[in-house]
């Protein structure tokens, strides 16, 4: 396993989710951020990380990297509003598809 291999951080970060190990999956999108800080789905995941621990200072920053990364993106603009309101990042904030690369290979082939 290589220590700088961004994807794999990724990836290893939204399997620890799954499994609800906040921390670990923490590190691991830290981590691909760090490697890249221009990693907009990573910032994302971290960001409703931090914001369901309740450190809404750290989503903000999350959220306004990825809203500098990606200007026309409504949904980043709601969940900065949500946040900034105190609210949970994705109250009522209708989540956009995935980018293809993280879709399920079987949805792909279809």
């Amino acid at each position: 396993m290589s220590p700088d291999d961004t994807g794999l951080a990724f990836q290893l970060g939204l399997v620890y989710r799954a499994d609800n190990q906040l921390d670990k999956a923490q590190q691991e999108f830290e981590r691909a951020v760090y490697l890249d800080p221009n990693y907009s789905n990573a910032r994302y995941f971290l960001g409703l990380i931090y914001d369901g621990k309740g450190t809404k200072d750290k989503a903000i920053e999350q959220f306004v990297q990825i809203e500098k990364l990606n200007p026309d993106s409504q949904e980043i603009k709601n969940i900065l509003e949500n946040l900034r309101a105190g609210k949970e990042a994705l109250a009522g904030v209708v989540s956009g598809q995935p980018p293809i690369e993280e879709q399920p290979v079987e949805k792909l082939e279809k």
